[in-house]
């Protein structure tokens, strides 16, 4: 009787770990999980990156160009963290542009935030959308 009550007890403790790893993700999914914030930090960097010379109102013809706003190339990661691809940037206008990575994990929901500076990040593509302001 005791060797039964054992036996169930083990079966429900690996059943409620198996569920909950399908629910929760396990440590692969936790990392991938880790490794798409750092890239979607590295669009955010890149944004108030080729937002910083306000008073300039022309964009980059790519991130290459070192001259421009060189004080804060410093702190800028231009390259996948994990890959070591460069990450897309597209200057679609003098003060639009496209800033891109390729995530790990699935698509999250498109999403806009700012006031005064529209900002969409697009899951599907993986591309953050901003237009620099003009003081």
């Amino acid at each position: 009787m005791n060797r039964f009550i054992l036996v169930a007890a083990v079966g429900m403790v690996v059943v409620a770990l198996s569920w909950g790893l399908s629910i929760v993700g396990g440590p692969s999914q936790g990392r991938a999980e880790k490794r798409d914030a750092e890239r979607g930090q590295d669009l955010q960097r890149l944004r108030r990156y080729l937002e910083c010379r306000r008073e300039d109102a022309v964009l980059p013809q790519s991130l290459a160009d070192e001259t421009y706003c060189s004080g804060l190339r410093a702190g800028v990661r231009f390259n996948d963290p994990v890959t070591g691809a460069a990450y897309t940037y597209q200057r679609v206008s003098d003060l639009r542009f496209d800033i891109c990575a390729v995530f790990e994990m699935p698509p999250r929901k498109r999403f806009q935030t700012g006031r005064w500076l529209l900002i969409v990040f697009d899951g599907q593509t993986g591309c953050l959308s901003g237009q620099k302001q003009v003081s």
